[in-house]
């Protein structure tokens, strides 16, 4: 529950699974206006990509909407925001999950997302201000919070528990990335 956000869910893990690598924050949105926000729902992100509802089922699922049509944003606590390029239909089903790595399926696609070798596509990461800009203000912060002690902490772009260089390589290749601005 801290800006941007001000989420204050009630999702709470007992045991994360081995491979959860974070969380993110997802949202549905209205499917004829985009920038109404339906409802929200933290999951957790896991390294293969997936998303995984924090009560230890595959995918997220949306509880008190009704069943139709949403626009679908992802936040991240330090890579910029993605939404759907169109509305999806909820509920999707646990058999065919909705691809965001594929950049046709994301607003503004390729240029949105950053391309990996696998074909998959990703969020740009070094938003560490969380202003939906990654810029020279992010790299302030991050020299700020240089540290090698332990830490959960926006600045940590590969989530190795730590602020330092590494960091600072991932962040330099995405200077300049934008957020869509009804993502800011």
């Amino acid at each position: 529950n801290t800006p941007p956000w001000n989420y204050s869910g009630t999702e709470e893990v007992q045991n994360f699974p081995d491979n959860a690598t974070d969380w993110v924050l997802l949202e549905a949105r209205n499917a004829t206006n985009d920038t109404i926000i339906v409802s929200r729902k933290a999951a957790l992100l896991l390294s293969n990509g997936l998303l995984q509802d924090v009560g230890g089922s595959a995918g997220v699922t949306f509880t008190g909407i009704a069943a139709g049509a949403y626009y679908i944003a992802v936040k991240h606590r330090n890579h910029l925001p993605i939404i759907t390029q169109t509305p999806i239909t909820l509920p999707i089903g646990s058999d065919t999950p909705f691809n965001l790595t594929d950049a046709a399926n994301v607003r503004y696609g390729n240029s949105q997302l950053i391309a990996l070798s696998n074909n998959w596509g990703v969020m740009p990461c070094g938003d560490f201000d969380h202003n939906g800009i990654i810029s020279y203000a992010d790299y302030n912060q991050w020299k700020s919070a240089i540290s090698i002690l332990p830490a959960y902490k926006p600045e940590d772009a590969n989530f190795d528990g730590q602020v330092n260089l590494s960091d600072f390589a991932t962040f330099r290749t995405n200077i300049g990335r934008l957020a869509p601005q009804l993502l800011r």
